[in-house]
Protein backbone atom coordinates (compact mmCIF):
# COMPACT_ATOMS: atom_id res chain seq x y z
CA UNK A 1 0.00 0.00 0.00
CA UNK A 2 2.78 2.43 0.83
CA UNK A 3 4.27 1.88 -2.63
CA UNK A 4 0.98 2.88 -4.24
CA UNK A 5 0.69 5.98 -2.05
CA UNK A 6 4.31 6.86 -2.82
CA UNK A 7 3.69 6.57 -6.56
CA UNK A 8 0.57 8.74 -6.28
CA UNK A 9 2.48 11.36 -4.31
CA UNK A 10 5.32 11.42 -6.86
CA UNK A 11 2.96 11.75 -9.81
CA UNK A 12 0.94 14.45 -8.09
CA UNK A 13 4.08 16.40 -7.26
CA UNK A 14 5.19 16.19 -10.90
CA UNK A 15 2.03 17.98 -12.02
CA UNK A 16 1.68 20.20 -8.92
CA UNK A 17 5.18 20.80 -7.47
CA UNK A 18 3.90 23.19 -4.80
CA UNK A 19 1.97 20.40 -3.02
CA UNK A 20 3.59 18.79 0.01
CA UNK A 21 3.83 14.98 0.07
CA UNK A 22 2.06 14.43 3.39
CA UNK A 23 -0.87 16.58 2.27
CA UNK A 24 -1.33 14.44 -0.84
CA UNK A 25 -1.11 11.24 1.25
CA UNK A 26 -3.62 12.63 3.75
CA UNK A 27 -6.04 13.55 0.97
CA UNK A 28 -5.68 10.05 -0.48
CA UNK A 29 -6.44 8.53 2.93
CA UNK A 30 -9.58 10.66 3.24
CA UNK A 31 -10.72 9.65 -0.25
CA UNK A 32 -10.16 5.95 0.54
CA UNK A 33 -12.03 6.37 3.82
CA UNK A 34 -14.98 7.93 2.00
CA UNK A 35 -15.04 5.03 -0.45
CA UNK A 36 -15.05 2.53 2.42
CA UNK A 37 -17.87 4.39 4.18
CA UNK A 38 -19.88 4.47 0.95
CA UNK A 39 -19.39 0.72 0.48
CA UNK A 40 -20.51 0.16 4.07
CA UNK A 41 -23.57 2.38 3.75
CA UNK A 42 -24.54 0.66 0.51
CA UNK A 43 -24.22 -2.67 2.34
CA UNK A 44 -21.77 -4.04 -0.22
CA UNK A 45 -19.60 -5.86 2.31
CA UNK A 46 -20.36 -9.13 0.54
CA UNK A 47 -17.79 -8.10 -2.07
CA UNK A 48 -15.07 -9.01 0.45
CA UNK A 49 -16.33 -12.61 0.35
CA UNK A 50 -15.19 -12.77 -3.29
CA UNK A 51 -11.55 -12.33 -2.20
CA UNK A 52 -9.95 -15.65 -1.33
CA UNK A 53 -8.87 -16.33 2.23
CA UNK A 54 -5.34 -17.04 0.96
CA UNK A 55 -5.05 -13.55 -0.54
CA UNK A 56 -6.33 -11.88 2.63
CA UNK A 57 -4.00 -13.93 4.84
CA UNK A 58 -0.99 -13.18 2.61
CA UNK A 59 -1.78 -9.45 2.63
CA UNK A 60 -2.10 -9.37 6.42
CA UNK A 61 1.14 -11.34 6.88
CA UNK A 62 3.11 -9.03 4.60
CA UNK A 63 1.62 -6.01 6.39
CA UNK A 64 2.76 -7.31 9.76
CA UNK A 65 6.25 -8.24 8.54
CA UNK A 66 6.61 -4.84 6.89
CA UNK A 67 5.52 -3.04 10.06
CA UNK A 68 7.90 -5.03 12.25
CA UNK A 69 10.72 -4.35 9.80
CA UNK A 70 9.97 -0.61 9.78
CA UNK A 71 10.02 -0.34 13.57
CA UNK A 72 13.01 -2.56 14.25
CA UNK A 73 16.56 -1.21 14.61
CA UNK A 74 18.53 -0.86 11.35
CA UNK A 75 20.93 -3.72 12.06
CA UNK A 76 18.14 -6.26 12.48
CA UNK A 77 16.44 -4.89 9.37
CA UNK A 78 19.55 -5.59 7.33
CA UNK A 79 19.71 -9.17 8.66
CA UNK A 80 16.03 -9.65 7.82
CA UNK A 81 16.48 -8.37 4.27
CA UNK A 82 19.57 -10.52 3.72
CA UNK A 83 17.70 -13.58 5.04
CA UNK A 84 14.91 -12.98 2.53
CA UNK A 85 17.43 -12.76 -0.32
CA UNK A 86 18.97 -16.07 0.74
CA UNK A 87 15.60 -17.86 0.71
Amino acid sequence: MSTIVGNVVLRAQESQPDLVGHVIASALAVICGCIIVAIGLARLGWIVDLISLTAITAFMTVSIVSSVDDFSPPHSSQRFKSAIKLA
